[in-house]
Parts: structure tokens; sequence; C-alpha cells
């Protein structure tokens, strides 16, 4: 299969084209984690997003709609010494889905961060310039595997941040990385307090405010214990079985998390 519009070859179920960003067209092979539209698939009776989608609005000015990413768009640009003296141009992507697992998580994140690249403004990347790509999906039925994947350190592009981020409708919880790569560490502390203010829903506000400490799946270890992997650093421990969901901080790096046994 290929591109509709660059021609690039695709992957075999991809909803995005991983070359220009563009959504895979309806004639290509069907796609189980097609990006649902946030006009078209949020309920009429749930107002939650809607109001979730005024309050970035105000934060970040009234958002443009993508319609090959099925998502509200967003773009501001800063400048700050820190930085190495650089500009960061940001883009910020916000949809609802019904349904949402690691692999939708990873498809989304990657086609907005392609359709960032090829639609930032000013100066090439490197050249005192760099570009941030937040993919934001709101959604009442977040898999394990979804929290799980926005945790984890994503691809690294050149003078380009790409985080994923993921907001429960249900408990107003904001999930995202929280670890700081080697590479870009300048910039990532910044990234996790941008993602902070301008995506917490507006029924989370205050100083508190901190993203939802991840929920860890397990897997039994055959003589009665759950085995865990630190999504932070990667530390792996045990956990009798049959206790459910609890709460517990990492032994290796304090991380806090919950756990399912």
């Amino acid at each position: 299969m290929f591109c509709h519009n660059c021609g690039a070859a695709l992957p075999e179920g991809g909803a995005f084209c991983p070359q220009c960003g563009q959504r895979v067209k309806q004639d290509t092979a069907p796609n189980p984690y097609t990006v649902q539209s946030a006009q078209a698939s949020a309920p009429q009776e749930d107002k939650d997003f809607d109001v979730y989608v005024r309050s970035v609005n105000a934060r970040l000015g009234t958002g443009t709609w993508v319609p090959q990413l099925n998502a509200w768009s967003y773009y501001d640009e800063e400048f700050r010494v820190k930085w190495g003296a650089s500009k960061m141009k940001r883009f910020s992507f916000i949809t609802y889905m019904d349904w949402v697992d690691g692999a939708v998580v990873q498809q989304f994140s990657a086609a907005c961060t392609q359709f960032a690249l090829n639609n930032y403004p000013g100066m090439a990347r490197g050249m005192q310039v760099g570009v941030a790509s937040f993919a934001v999906i709101a959604s009442r039925n977040l898999q394990n595997s979804a929290v799980e994947q926005v945790m984890q350190t994503p691809p690294a592009h050149f003078a380009a941040f790409e985080m994923p981020v993921l907001l429960d409708l249900n408990t107003g919880s904001l999930y995202h990385m929280q670890k700081t790569p080697l590479w870009g560490a300048l910039m990532w502390s910044d990234l996790r307090k941008y993602a902070d203010q301008k995506f917490a829903p507006v029924w989370q506000t205050g100083p508190a405010y901190r993203a939802a400490p991840p929920v860890v799946s397990s897997r039994p270890d055959g003589g009665g214990n759950c085995l865990f992997t630190c999504p932070s650093c990667g530390k792996e421990w045990q956990l009798p079985q049959g206790q459910g969901q609890v709460p517990v901080k990492c032994p290796g790096c304090g991380a806090e998390m919950q756990v399912m046994t």
C-alpha cells in the first residue's frame, strides 16, 4: 500500500503515513486503531470533553481542526537562554477516542510528530530551533498498555521532541512521561511542566496538581507471585498475587505507580 498524498510505502495496518503524517484513506486495508474524530465521536451527552477543549482554547488560543489527524491543533513558540539561546516551536494535538491501547498511542503520537515536522514555520531544525509535539488523547476507556506507553521514553528525533499525553475523562488524571532522557535533558523538565500547565483538565486545578501514577501490569512467576518492571528505571520486583490494584513505590528509584496483582 502507498500513501495517496506523498506516495510513500505504508506499514501494514498503519493509520497514518510515516512520511507525511496523512491519515490512510478508507480504500486501503482496514485498521482497527483508526483515530476517531473529536467532533464526530465525542458523545453529545458527554460534556466533559467539550469543556476540556474550551479550556485548552482559553490557554492556547482557538485550535485548528486537522482532518487527517482527526484532532485539534495548536501552535506556539518560546525562546529561552537556558535552552542554549534556542527557540522551541510547539505543536499540540488533542483528540477524543472511545478506546485507547498502547498501539493507538504510538500511532497517533508518531503521526502528530510527523505533521509537526512537516509544517513548522521558520528556520531549519538544529539552527537554534527545536520542535515539540504533544499528542493528547482524551478517553473514558484507557487500557493499561496505553498508560504504560506514555510513560516510556519516546523515539529520539533530531532537534525535536515527542510527548504523548493521556487524559482520563472519568477521573481527570493526566498521564505523560516522568523521567528525563539523557538526550535533550535541558528541555524535558520544561516540556513536562508545559504539559501539566496546558493540558490539565479544568476540574483539576492548583499548584498541587501532578500527573497521576501509571498503572503497571504484571506477569505471574509460577510461584504465587506477580513480577513487575518499573517503567521509570527498569528495576524488576515481585508482589503476592490476588491483592488487586495497589499503590506502591519502586524500590529502585522511588517512582509511584499502581500495580495489578
